[in-house]
């Protein structure tokens, strides 16, 4: 059994059979060897104040972790974060990449292509070839969202609209709508469904 000290790669998905599946790969065909799972948010974010050598967090996305994606990057810098999305979208990368993700694959990835992910240094970005067909390209430039947008595309993710939006900040519907146009310029998308 390996020393609970020595885990370097974390999960987190709600699915036990993807979990089995991503510790196998990482252990059999990665050469990962100690690797633990998780499928609550809560369990990862506590395993990080416990173990002190993680170096990689497969996490799979959905919009109820849209806020965990951005702590793990922005307070664990040196982790390389994974994230695992459900279907093939550019967009969606993109928002991942405003809130710090630097691999991206999807969850119709083969083996290969999760184990190349792995791999990847930590300063590289990767987006798998089912997403976008480049996938080895490092000049991907897309600014970081500032807290304000990222807490307005989080609203809006959660069903409030603008108006209740500024209702909660106490600042005008103008404003609040100044932030959700900044953020989706910077993620270059058009509508906020092309997230879903």
């Amino acid at each position: 059994m390996d020393d609970e000290e020595s885990i370097s790669t974390l999960i987190l998905h709600s699915n036990i059979y993807t979990c089995i599946a991503l510790e196998h790969i990482a252990q059999q065909l990665a050469g990962i060897n100690t690797v633990k799972s998780y499928y609550k948010t809560y369990n990862l974010l506590r395993a990080l104040t416990l173990y002190e050598n993680i170096k990689t967090i497969i996490i799979a996305y959905d919009i109820g972790r849209f806020n965990t994606i951005d702590i793990l990057s922005s307070s664990f810098p040196d982790i390389k974060v994974i994230v695992i999305i459900p279907k093939k979208s550019f967009a969606l990368v993109k928002l991942l990449f405003s809130l710090g993700a630097s691999k991206v694959i999807c969850e119709y990835d083969r083996i290969p292509g999760i184990i190349t992910a792995l791999q990847y240094d930590i300063h590289q970005t990767y987006i798998s070839p089912l997403i976008r067909p480049d996938s080895h390209f490092g000049n991907l430039k897309i600014k970081r969202l500032t807290p304000m947008e990222k807490y307005v595309l989080n609203r809006l993710f959660t069903g409030k609209t603008l108006k209740e939006i500024s209702f909660e900040k106490g600042i005008s519907v103008k404003t609040i709508s100044s932030h959700k146009s900044s953020a989706m310029n910077k993620i270059k998308i058009k509508k906020i469904a092309e997230l879903f």
